[in-house]
């Protein structure tokens, strides 16, 4: 990426008793999204270390919403705004403005970054 590029940035945080983790991604590093079952869907980003493998977000949302997740994604990972796209903050309480609107009910984020 040269400086002159613009990018949007995927930005999730993860908030439990035991972890309080946030990153953000560039769009561009999207690799792919796929349901875990029917409340849980993995999103894959390219490894911020630059290695081979991928850094995983888990998703836990409301049952059977995989396909309305999968769509407000895709809105967010194609904003033309070139900024930071707040997609799921637990600490905060603040989600995707569509997830919210198609009902995706998010209630968890995990974050595993490759090591």
């Amino acid at each position: 990426m040269s400086w002159g590029t613009k990018e949007t940035y995927i930005y999730f945080h993860e908030k439990t008793e035991v972890a309080d983790d946030a990153c953000a991604w560039p769009a561009s590093n999207f690799t792919g999204i796929v349901p875990n079952n029917s409340t849980n869907t993995d999103i894959f980003f390219e490894a911020l270390t630059g290695h081979a493998n991928v850094d995983t977000i888990r998703i836990t949302h409301a049952s059977g919403k995989y396909k309305e997740l999968c769509e407000a994604l895709a809105v967010a990972l194609n904003s033309d705004k070139n900024n930071m796209v707040v997609f799921a903050d637990k600490a905060s309480e603040e989600y995707d403005f569509l997830s919210i609107k198609l009902g995706v009910e998010i209630t968890a984020v995990n974050i595993t970054y490759d090591t």
